[in-house]
């Protein structure tokens, strides 16, 4: 139970080696997203003790990390095809527009 609160603590100081924020502020992001993470992680700690709701706010905070970078990969994914689609364009001259190719549903 405490490795949870831990994991998600190392999220935070993961973010000073490698990937992105999407934190909108004014000071520095990375350092916000560190304070953030252990923030979190330290109450998580705390408050395994009360039935567990520590154990299961790190499972749900796991599971929004996880979907937060499937959706970052997918939105990568297609810029990659839009910009490839551009290219083959441009190597035939054609002067079409570039329309996507897949749609995309969001709930």
């Amino acid at each position: 139970m405490v490795f949870s609160s831990k994991r998600t603590v190392l999220s935070g100081f993961s973010i000073l080696f490698c990937g992105e924020t999407r934190i909108q502020a004014k000071e520095d992001q990375k350092t916000v997203t560190l304070c953030v993470n252990v923030w979190v992680g330290v109450s998580q700690l705390f408050t395994v003790t009360f039935l567990f709701v520590g154990w299961f706010w790190s499972l749900a905070w796991g599971i929004k990390l996880v979907t937060l970078s499937v959706e970052y990969k997918r939105q990568l994914k297609q810029k990659r095809e839009r910009e490839l689609q551009v290219i083959a364009l441009k190597a035939f001259g054609s002067s079409m527009q570039v329309r996507p190719m897949f749609s995309v549903v969001t709930e």
